[in-house]
């Protein structure tokens, strides 16, 4: 019998592998993968990303080198112009099938093929092959005329490798981290990390002394409407966000507190209120009244017997709201998106989305990856560090003695 009660939860265990342990678990052994290689081998261990460090310091230095062949100025004379036509090819030359290895492509190549997401890349290919031809044309005829064309042609190109070459040199230097390195500067991820972390310390540090003060009055004092009060608390739990986003943004905008990080943290205390006051007034409820009375004999006022009886005694409670609250701060989205327009002011769950549509166009699913578990971890974090705490707020006043 008991084997047989045994089986739904193993079953119930194994589907939340399934559903959430395991896409968590592929997400982050992709982070650590190149583009290319998640399209292609998308449940093995990571391999190109370990490689691609040294690939593309190798594809900038081929490329320096390539650059130090090519004058400054537009070349004169036929051989000049026949040199800088082969070295262009070279840099350039498409491999002769997919199956081609990596440290024996081109340069450029190599390039495009280790980080999509460099899309200037491509195009520098095309110019190079198309002006490696026109180069050998022109040395072999020699018309005067086609330099009028070449030479910007030539400048603006030469530029171009240069600064991808710069750009390569940077990756390179980010090794196996460079999917997290590019999340978090080129993709901004690292400014909107911080534009949550100030939001929800901010929300937390003022929201938690509100509820706790207001469900402490709601759970111990009885007055007309109080019930009333309450019952509105617990109304504004039940009303779906998005039949408010209209007005909250024309309101928003006419106190000219849109689009900023000031605006965003009173809207995130306002809607984080009915769920803080429900769950506080339960544990203050729960806190014996003896102990109030008996601190008023002593002297203290209301005031007093909150701060330093009362609150002190919820701290199981004050840390499961706190908890579940920068939860549901962090990975707030709505509201973000309807109130944040500039991305200097995005938060993670909104640079989250704006990354995703890049990194659709751009390929660069790599650095997609490593920014979510970048969002995830920090909550990941905080729940291991405070679960025991956790643990016994939940088991705060079930058993009683």
């Amino acid at each position: 019998m008991k084997r047989l009660l045994a089986v739904p939860r193993y079953v119930l265990l194994l589907i939340y592998i399934a559903v959430v342990v395991f896409p968590i678990a592929w997400m982050a052994l992709n982070s650590f993968k190149t583009t290319r290689e998640i399209q292609r081998e998308p449940w093995d261990m990571p391999k190109e990303l370990a490689e691609r460090a040294s690939l593309l310091a190798d594809a900038a230095a081929e490329i320096e080198q390539g650059l130090g062949a090519m004058p400054e100025e537009f070349p004169e004379s036929s051989d000049e112009v026949l040199e800088v036509s082969a070295v262009l090819a070279r840099l350039s030359a498409q491999p002769d099938s997919a199956e081609t290895p990596l440290d024996q492509v081109s340069p450029l190549t190599r390039v495009r093929l280790l980080a999509p997401e460099m899309r200037e890349t491509a195009r520098a290919i095309s110019r190079s092959q198309n002006m490696s031809v026109d180069l050998r044309e022109f040395a072999e005829s020699g018309p005067e005329t086609l330099m009028i064309f070449e030479i910007p042609r030539y400048t603006s190109l030469r530029s171009d490798l240069k600064a991808i070459q710069e750009t390569v040199e940077s990756k390179a230097r980010a090794g196996v981290f460079g999917n997290y390195t590019e999340a978090w500067t080129t993709t901004q991820i690292g400014s909107a990390f911080l534009n949550s972390l100030i939001v929800s310390f901010a929300t937390i540090v003022v929201l938690v002394p509100i509820s706790a003060m207001a469900s402490y009055v709601l759970a111990k004092f009885r007055f007309r409407g109080s019930n009333a009060l309450f019952m509105l608390f617990l109304g504004g739990m039940m009303f779906p966000q998005f039949l408010v986003i209209v007005p909250l943004f024309l309101q928003m905008s006419g106190l000219g507190l849109d689009d900023s990080l000031f605006g965003l943290t009173l809207v995130y205390i306002a809607f984080s209120l009915p769920f803080t006051v429900f769950v506080l007034t339960g544990f203050f409820h729960q806190l014996p009244d003896e102990l109030a009375e008996a601190a008023m004999l002593d002297g203290c006022g209301h005031h007093a017997v909150f701060w330093k009886v009362m609150w002190p005694l919820a701290k199981p409670g004050l840390v499961v709201v706190t908890i579940f609250d920068v939860i549901g701060l962090w990975n707030e989205y709505n509201l973000a998106l309807v109130l944040m327009r500039t991305r200097e002011g995005f938060t993670l769950p909104r640079a989250l989305d704006s990354l995703q549509m890049t990194a659709q166009y751009l390929g660069d699913t790599g650095a997609l990856m490593a920014a979510m578990v970048i969002v995830i971890l920090p909550v990941l974090v905080v729940y291991w560090l405070l679960k025991d705490k956790i643990h016994e707020a939940m088991l705060a006043g079930a058993i009683k003695g």
